[in-house]
């Protein structure tokens, strides 16, 4: 009897304890975010999405990404290619694959850098843009 009020006690303390799981310093945390930003310099306001969706994706880090995709692809077709129990058939359409797959990421980098929302070349196509 006493080993099971023990155990009872110690799965009550457990459970309790188990149950707080919001810090205090993180109680407020979003209505101070809100008021800092509508009480910002640069005149931002919460119901304001105009530049909610922009990002700044220059040429060097599209470069460097491209770049990334290439090495990584690279070392994946020369793995490929040094499998001893693989038929050269395999071998042929894994390597096929994976070029179409280095394709499909590459191509995704490009549709990034050259989407509306990339404010990297903004001045530049604000200029050439007449509606």
């Amino acid at each position: 009897m006493k080993k099971i009020s023990t155990l009872v006690t110690l799965l009550m303390i457990v459970l309790s304890s188990s149950a707080q799981y919001e810090t205090r310093g993180d109680r407020n945390t979003r209505d101070n975010e809100e008021y800092y930003a509508a009480n910002s310099k640069n005149g931002f306001d919460k119901s304001d999405n105009r530049f909610k969706s922009t990002y700044y994706f220059s040429a060097r880090e599209r470069d460097m990404q491209i770049s990334e995709i290439n090495r990584k692809y690279d070392y994946k077709i020369r793995s490929v290619q040094s499998r001893i129990f693989m038929s050269r058939f395999e071998k042929m359409r894994t390597i096929r694959q994976l070029e179409q797959e280095r394709e499909c990421a590459i191509k995704e980098i490009w549709s990034k850098y050259y989407d509306r929302r990339n404010m990297f070349n903004y001045e530049r196509r604000k200029r050439h843009e007449r509606f």
